[in-house]
């Protein structure tokens, strides 16, 4: 196959709601995309995927990766922060994640 770059575009994650009960959540992703034609130079792709999902606690989650037969389950924190050798970027294993209006976590199983 050939590959082919593709141009340049904004991806947007929406969450349209969540219920702290059932722990369901709505989301969707919106994405924009270069276009000459229209007067910004941009057009919305709205709801190009969506989302309706129970959301797993990452302790829930780390206890599945045991119960699967990992070795081992890690959380990892991924921010834009930086380290003194990664500017704006730090990915690695955390034992605890203080509440922030926005973050993004990996569970990773090793074997």
């Amino acid at each position: 196959g050939q590959i082919r770059a593709l141009p340049a575009f904004d991806y947007y994650w929406e969450q349209l709601g969540y219920d702290a009960c059932t722990s369901r959540i709505h989301c969707r992703i919106h994405f924009d995309v270069i276009d000459a034609e229209k007067m910004n130079g941009k057009r919305r792709i709205a709801n190009a995927f969506e989302y309706d999902w129970r959301l797993w606690t990452l302790p829930e989650l780390t206890e599945a990766l045991r119960e699967a037969g990992f070795r081992k389950a890690q959380v990892w924190r991924h921010t834009a922060s930086g380290t003194p050798d990664r500017p704006k970027v730090f990915l690695g294993p955390v034992r605890k994640l203080p509440d922030q209006e926005l973050w993004v976590a990996y569970v990773v199983g090793i074997r």
